[in-house]
């Protein structure tokens, strides 16, 4: 088995327009990630007032590229793999708290289960969440796994399915991790926490975005079959 330290990340973080969060999220990166290869995937619209801040950034990290393209989810993490210079992809959502712990579990997974999509558990931090009796479903409760879940991959599997849908204007995520079930790759999930705060929890309200998200999810079950999740 090849040894944690010969495999490299290209570590893609998708940037909303007017959210800040992923400054924090490199200085986590330049802690635990800084042998790994980082990409901000921004949109052309609504970041004027943010360019000199992705300069100062890339004057300062080394080992971070930024791309600009048509912005949506998908076509911003699309275009970034086109891009990255490895072929170990993962998906990091800006307001992720990680840990040197976060990054070595995830090398491990990797080198363990290469055909797999992996992926972590998320809880909220509290000021966008309910406590404890509130709080999110742990992932297995669902098909597939939420986006702020960190999805880590290799290339291939990406190819195999043609990459994110495009066509979507929500639920990329879930039809991308479906459509590799369909393909025949499977889930492992990394065993620790990721903690996050997503902006559509903290924009949205709690209670209005779980809603909207457990609807879409039923919506989306009635459309595609459920597949049976298979175990490493």
């Amino acid at each position: 088995m090849k040894h944690i330290d010969s495999l490299k990340l290209t570590i893609i973080i998708p940037v909303v327009p007017h959210d800040e969060s992923w400054q924090s999220v490199l200085q986590q990166l330049a802690a635990f990630a800084l042998d790994h290869f980082w990409i901000l995937s921004v949109s052309d619209e609504g970041h004027d007032c943010e360019g000199d801040d992705f300069k100062e950034a890339l004057m300062y990290h080394h080992s971070l590229a930024v791309v600009s393209g048509a912005q949506g989810r998908s076509e911003q993490i699309n275009r970034a793999i086109l891009t990255a210079k490895t072929d170990w992809i993962w998906v990091l959502n800006p307001n992720a708290t990680l840990s040197q712990l976060t990054v070595t579990k995830l090398m491990n997974s990797l080198l363990q289960n290469p055909e797999a999509l992996h992926y972590f558990e998320a809880r909220a931090e509290h000021d966008a969440w309910p406590h404890r009796s509130g709080q999110r479903p742990r992932p297995c409760q669902f098909p597939s796994p939420f986006r702020e879940l960190g999805l880590a991959f290799h290339r291939r599997l990406w190819q195999t399915v043609g990459g994110l849908p495009r066509d979507l204007s929500y639920g990329e995520d879930h039809v991308f991790v479906w459509r590799l079930k369909q393909s025949g790759f499977y889930l492992a999930p990394v065993i620790i926490v990721i903690r996050n705060c997503p902006i559509k929890f903290k924009t949205g309200g709690w209670m209005h975005t779980t809603r909207r998200l457990v609807r879409n999810r039923k919506n989306r079950r009635q459309r595609w079959p459920r597949l049976p999740l298979r175990k490493c």
